[in-house]
């Protein structure tokens, strides 16, 4: 899945900021290449990048990625996991770990594999989720309010 929209937001706020690649890189701990390919739309940031880039910004992760006009986030890290906020959505809703593999496209054993770390999915999987659970990615990510 491609980012929704993030190539345009990320593009719109280092030129705000008149930051070069190479800059916004170091920034936030990663490489250049990585940026272009972000700008490039080529692929989605990791979670954590993600995270680092809503932070350096002051915005929600929600509106790099378009599912927001909201530009301003407050920040708040969750003391929570992903999988405890995953399993309060899933039992909310009433539905199986099973039905969202389905309506998703994900495959059930990336989602055994959610169990296992202590970590974040692949961001195209958040994305997912965000779409059928109708809740915000900063929630996904234990970020904002």
């Amino acid at each position: 899945m491609k980012a929704f929209n993030l190539s345009a937001s990320l593009y719109e706020l280092m030129e705000d900021e008149k930051l070069s690649v190479p800059a916004f890189a170091k920034e936030i701990s990663c490489t250049p290449a990585a940026v272009r390919r972000w700008l490039n739309g080529i692929y989605d940031p990791d979670p954590l990048s993600l995270i680092k880039i809503a932070e350096r910004f002051g915005v929600s992760a929600d509106y790099l990625f378009g599912l927001s006009d909201a530009k301003a986030c407050k920040w708040r890290v969750a003391e929570d996991r992903f999988m405890d906020r995953y399993r309060s959505l899933k039992d909310a809703a009433g539905v199986t770990d099973y039905k969202i593999c389905q309506k998703c496209g994900i495959k059930s054993g990336v989602v055994s594999k959610w169990k296992d770390i202590e970590g974040f999915p692949k961001t195209e999987h958040l994305l997912k989720l965000v779409s059928f659970f109708g809740c915000t990615l900063d929630y996904l990510l234990g970020i904002g309010r």
